[in-house]
């Protein structure tokens, strides 16, 4: 994902304005956004990342963090990388899932190419597609499963675990 953020970042480093950046990693929220409705209708999400681990991250984090990067002294120019406090596969996520729903809940692993198709016969535009397939490419990478300490470091909390995240969103992942 750095092809798409890098270059803005570097355009504002050069304005001359200040600046904070805040780099999270995929979103918790991203379960219930991208793979929701398969969740709710098959008891089954789809990912071309295979076994790679994320460290996932709670959005409520990252406005935590933003929070008191625009209340507070001492943030400007600085980059935080926002993980949370584990990196999971998504078997490990649909096995979470599984526990707090009370279902069976299955991660399907396919190529970049299936997956592709899959997303334009859904009718995702093929721009879309395409930055999704880089961030399952980053995510295959594991460029994405680092865990970090910055979270707590400028809100004084740990980042909320997957389990939490789970518990939260599950009316939204329950079957019709």
């Amino acid at each position: 994902m750095t092809k798409v953020h890098r270059p803005v970042e570097k355009a504002i480093e050069s304005s001359g304005i200040a600046w904070t950046f805040l780099r999270p990693n995929g979103f918790m929220q991203n379960i219930v956004t991208y793979m929701g409705e398969t969740i709710r209708s098959e008891g089954a999400f789809y990912s071309a990342i295979g076994e790679a681990k994320v460290s996932h991250v709670d959005v409520r984090d990252i406005a935590a963090v933003a929070l008191k990067a625009l209340t507070e002294p001492g943030h400007g120019g600085k980059a935080y990388t926002l993980s949370g406090p584990q990196a999971l596969t998504y078997a490990d996520i649909a096995k979470e899932l599984s526990k707090v729903l009370g279902r069976s809940i299955s991660h399907i692993s396919l190529s970049p190419a299936d997956l592709k198709s899959g997303m334009l016969a859904a009718g995702s535009s093929e721009e879309f597609a395409e930055v999704m397939l880089d961030l399952e490419r980053y995510y295959r990478e594991e460029q994405a499963s680092r865990i970090t300490n910055d979270i707590k470091q400028v809100t004084g909390r740990d980042p909320m675990r997957f389990e939490q995240y789970a518990r939260d969103c599950a009316s939204t992942l329950q079957s019709a």
